[in-house]
């Protein structure tokens, strides 16, 4: 009775054991499925889930070995993509395929004689897209690559101040001057240059608060702050 119950006892031992193994091959034969694309803030990115899959068309994620999947070569080559910013690539808990994306995000948008395109915080160029529009600052006239830098450093203070964020619309930039356009008022504002930007958008808050509640804000046609401490008016 013992010995009959020591064999049944290797004969289940076995019976588990294969199948073990037929789980092992089963999963590492188990082909992926691609499950979920979560892109941050997609209502505003310029690219999107239909995107992305057909970027990734040549990976065949539909028909793809786990065992032969490379999330690593995946992540490196989604941040390729001049629209990503940076890309998570994972197998979730289904055993699915799964993907984090941070889209770049324009922070404004340059319009010159030869292009038109956008630029990010980290001055990553962004082509024009027919799909999407953000509402964001825009640069015309004279922009090369090499402004792009104190272009992007102006926005960004801009960007930091709801008033101004909401005050400018748009941006002429030239070698020689840098005129704002703001959304209320029928004056132009000149810079002369970015140098002492802080400064030169204090003074101008400050004749805002005082002079505009005096006189309206379509007296004025120019508003003048590229001279040191003080600022110069033309009245319509």
């Amino acid at each position: 009775m013992k010995k009959i119950f020591k064999i049944s006892k290797w004969i289940v031992l076995v019976c588990i054991l294969s199948m073990c193994i037929v789980i092992v091959n089963n999963n590492d034969k188990k082909f992926v499925s691609l499950n979920e694309i979560n892109i941050d803030n997609t209502e505003n990115s310029f690219i999107k889930q239909h995107d992305i899959i057909q970027y990734l068309s040549g990976f065949n994620l539909d028909s793809c070995n786990r065992s032969n999947l490379n999330l690593n070569e995946i992540e490196v080559y989604l941040q390729k993509h001049t629209l990503i910013k940076n890309a998570q690539v994972y197998i979730d808990f289904e055993g699915k395929l799964a993907m984090n994306i941070e889209p770049r995000k324009a922070i404004v948008r340059i319009s010159n004689a030869k292009s038109s395109y956008y630029l990010d915080k980290d001055l990553s160029i962004i082509p024009a897209s027919k799909k999407f529009t953000p509402r964001v600052v825009v640069f015309s006239g004279d922009v090369k690559e090499e402004h792009h830098k104190e272009i992007c450093d102006f926005v960004k203070i801009i960007e930091l101040n709801e008033f101004w964020k909401s005050q400018i619309v748009q941006i002429f930039y030239s070698t020689n001057d840098i005129i704002l356009i703001p959304r209320v008022g029928n004056h132009k504002i000149y810079l002369g240059s970015l140098k002492n930007i802080n400064k030169k958008l204090d003074n101008l808050f400050q004749f805002y608060n005082q002079a505009i509640p005096a006189t309206g804000w379509h007296k004025y046609t120019d508003i003048i702050l590229k001279y040191d401490d003080q600022i110069v008016c033309k009245k319509i």
